[in-house]
């Protein structure tokens, strides 16, 4: 049985000027536990997150192991095949030694503009971020603050919220 198209719908079927547009969007909330750091970095309790920059980069950021208040870096891969990108870290502008150890991150790529995110190590444990507007080459030399929790702790949810 086939069905009868409107006039309107055939016409658009029929038309050669238009093209086609899909868009979709991928998260994985499922936690990996490979190695994501450089060989050999302790990586016990360590938090990372990644997003695609507009360039096709890969950005990665964690909270660094083994110290509190620990450290909160990134880095830019710009191909998969240069190893030593894969183990060059840089640690965000006000970051080193002030981010909660257990307080998660994440970065995402909204509309062109990367936003990295970790929480304060003290009091009033604020959601800090960083922005970047030229793919994660440069970030903001420190951070701002997102919000502040009504009461002190670690937010371990960062790294899944999603972009």
């Amino acid at each position: 049985m086939a069905r009868t198209l409107t006039t309107t719908l055939t016409t658009a079927v029929g038309d050669t000027t238009r093209v086609p547009v899909i868009s979709a969007t991928c998260e994985d909330h499922i936690a990996r536990y490979n190695q994501l750091a450089a060989a050999n970095a302790s990586q016990a309790q360590s938090f990372f997150n990644a997003c695609i920059a507009s360039d096709g980069s890969i950005i990665r950021v964690w909270v660094v192991a083994g110290s509190s208040p620990a450290t909160f870096q990134y880095q830019r891969i710009t191909s998969p095949t240069i190893a030593s990108q894969w183990t060059t870290w840089t640690t965000f502008g006000g970051a080193s030694a002030t981010i909660a150890l257990n307080g998660a991150c994440c970065v995402s790529n909204n509309g062109g503009t990367l936003r990295a995110f970790a929480q304060q190590s003290a009091s009033p444990n604020a959601l800090w971020t960083w922005s970047s507007t030229d793919n994660g080459v440069t970030w903001s030399a420190s951070p701002s603050v997102v919000y502040t929790p009504a009461s002190t702790g670690a937010d371990e949810g960062p790294g899944q919220w999603g972009q």
